[in-house]
């Protein structure tokens, strides 16, 4: 259950704002908080732990109905107009009163792929102030921290949150987590949530052809330059332990 074949199709649209002039360039990020950003993404898409692998694919029976665990990992605040689809319940991680606790967790149902990628940032040390559930606050984010990095203009890194415009409708309408980079051919790897994801062994018609939902997806060979790509934002690091 834990591999998924390369989806096409993207469906995070928690947009909210425009793509426009982009801002300066900031400072390269430490290779250590983005290295260690990496790691929580791809831990995400590869742990062994049975109440994490739930995580990989949205509620419901065809796993379809927006309902995942990292908008609910947020949602004190998640932003009204929620989906309301009746979601779950798993185990994870959060910080209760300054202790770190293996505690139940209700999931959230809304577009995700902010929130997971805002979730690799908060569990890798990073300043997570002023970013929502919207694809385009990262884009923020990197201009108010001088980190922000328009196509062409970059070389990605690990760590960073690659943001998108998948409609090219002027408006960002996805974001991922970079976790590799490869210097030959150009292109960067990422883990990205709310995206079209194959899952299941000859459970779909026709044997041997599965199903498909939505869910968590390791993506491989994307070019940094290309069409769909807004721009890139380097995480700044938190100043102290997440609470």
């Amino acid at each position: 259950m834990r591999r998924f074949n390369k989806g096409v199709l993207v469906t995070c649209v928690s947009a909210g704002l425009l793509v426009g002039s982009p801002a300066m360039a900031g400072p390269a990020q430490a290779s250590a908080l983005g290295d260690t950003i990496a790691r929580q993404a791809n831990g995400q898409f590869d742990s062994h732990n049975k109440e994490v692998q739930k995580r990989l694919l949205e509620g419901g029976k065809k796993h379809t109905n927006n309902c995942n665990f990292y908008s609910g990992f947020w949602k004190k605040g998640a932003p009204k107009g929620l989906d309301g689809a009746k979601c779950g319940t798993t185990k994870g991680y959060r910080y209760e009163g300054g202790v770190k606790k293996w505690t139940p967790i209700a999931w959230g149902s809304q577009a995700w792929c902010a929130d997971f990628v805002k979730f690799t940032w908060y569990w890798g040390q990073a300043d997570v102030a002023g970013i929502n559930s919207l694809a385009g606050s990262f884009k923020s984010y990197g201009q108010r921290h001088h980190t922000w990095h328009p196509r062409g203009s970059y070389t990605p890194k690990p760590g960073d949150a690659v943001t998108y415009d998948r409609d090219h409708n002027g408006t960002i309408d996805h974001v991922g987590v970079v976790v590799k980079y490869n210097k030959s051919s150009r292109t960067y790897s990422s883990v990205e949530g709310n995206v079209r994801v194959k899952y299941g062994k000859g459970k779909g018609k026709g044997k041997g052809k599965g199903k498909y939902g939505e869910g968590l997806l390791r993506k491989t060979g994307q070019s940094a330059a290309g069409t769909d790509v807004v721009g890139f934002t380097t995480p700044a690091a938190k100043q102290h332990k997440p609470v």
